[in-house]
C-alpha cells in the first residue's frame, strides 16, 4: 500500500475512533444530566457545574469531534443524470472551495484555541473550567472535516465514483 493509501486509511479510522469517542461523551452527558436532574428535584441539591461542563465542554466535543464523519448534504437529482467524467468535474470544482474554507477555518480556529490557552480562558459560572480544551476539539474536528473532503477529491481526481 502506497503512501496515499496509509494516509486515507489513517484518516479514515482517526474519524471512526473520534465517532466513538462523542458517542462516550454523549453517554457521560446523559449520566450527569439525569444524574443532576434528579438530585435537583429529588433533594433540591443539583450537582454545580454540570450546566457549565455540559455546554462548554463537552457539547463542543460531542458536534466537532463528529463533524467529519457526518454524511454531508448532496442534491443529486440533476447531477445522477450527467456522463461520470461531468459528475466528477462538478464535485472537483465543489470540493476545492470547500476544501479552501475548511483550511482557512482550521488556521483560524487553531489561532482562537492558542490564545484560549495563553490567555488562561475559563467559562462563566460556578465552576471556571478551561475553555482552551474545547478550542482544540474544534480545531481537531475542522482539521479531519479538511482531511476527509481531500480524500474526496483526490479519489475523484484518481477516477474513484462514489
Amino acid at each position: 500500500m502506497g503512501l496515499w493509501g496509509r494516509i486515507e486509511r489513517y484518516t479514515l479510522a482517526s474519524v471512526k475512533g473520534m465517532s466513538y469517542a462523542a458517542g462516550i461523551i454523549l453517554a457521560i452527558m446523559m449520566v450527569l444530566i439525569m444524574a443532576d436532574v434528579l438530585m435537583r428535584y429529588a433533594f433540591a441539591k443539583p450537582i454545580h457545574g454540570v450546566l457549565e461542563i455540559t455546554e462548554e465542554v463537552l457539547m463542543i466535543a460531542v458536534v466537532f469531534l463528529t463533524l467529519a464523519s457526518a454524511p454531508h448534504i448532496r442534491v443529486t437529482f440533476i447531477t445522477e443524470r450527467f456522463r461520470p467524467e461531468v459528475r466528477a468535474t462538478i464535485r472537483i470544482l465543489s470540493l476545492i472551495p470547500a476544501i479552501l474554507f475548511f483550511i482557512i477555518l482550521d488556521w483560524k480556529s487553531l489561532l482562537q484555541a492558542e490564545f484560549s490557552f495563553n490567555k488562561g480562558e475559563t467559562s462563566w459560572g460556578l465552576i471556571p473550567f478551561p475553555l482552551y480544551p474545547s478550542r482544540f476539539v474544534v480545531f481537531l474536528g475542522f482539521t479531519f472535516l479538511t482531511l476527509r473532503l481531500l480524500v474526496r477529491l483526490i479519489d475523484t481526481l484518481q477516477g474513484k465514483e462514489d
